[in-house]
């Protein structure tokens, strides 16, 4: 994965992509079978439950065989997920509102995800991707 850095604008995946630039997901390819994968989780369709509005953030391992966690949720949050419904994806851990945070970094590959803006009029989500 080279160095530098890359900008956003997600959309929540349940809000009809609109034009050719509409972003739903970011994904960062961090090895030959690892991802971590950026989506704007709000409180409307299949999340209307959602404790926490924003940007959730996961790994994908393709080494790893189904049932034993090729997906998993990235707590960047100093709490347990669980306390959410008992679902770590109930709770976006990147927010503008206490407690959680604006900014992750996923040590062990190297990538910090930042979370700039949040435009409630367009139901939108700018993050900043940076690979060291």
């Amino acid at each position: 994965m080279d160095r530098g850095s890359t900008t956003h604008v997600l959309s929540p995946l349940e809000k009809k992509a609109e034009g050719p630039d509409s972003t739903q997901a970011a994904v960062v390819a961090t090895s030959g079978t690892t991802l971590l994968v950026a989506e704007a989780r709000t409180q409307n369709g299949v999340d209307d439950m959602l404790c926490g509005p924003g940007v959730l953030l996961y790994t994908v391992d393709t080494n790893m065989p189904s049932g034993h966690g090729p997906v998993r949720v990235v707590n960047g949050l100093d709490v347990d997920l669980r306390w959410c419904g008992g679902y770590p994806s109930n709770l976006a851990p990147l927010s503008c509102t206490s407690p959680r945070k604006s900014s992750l970094t996923v040590q062990e590959w190297g990538v910090t995800v930042t979370l700039t803006e949040h435009d409630e009029a367009s139901d939108s989500w700018t993050i900043k991707v940076n690979y060291k």
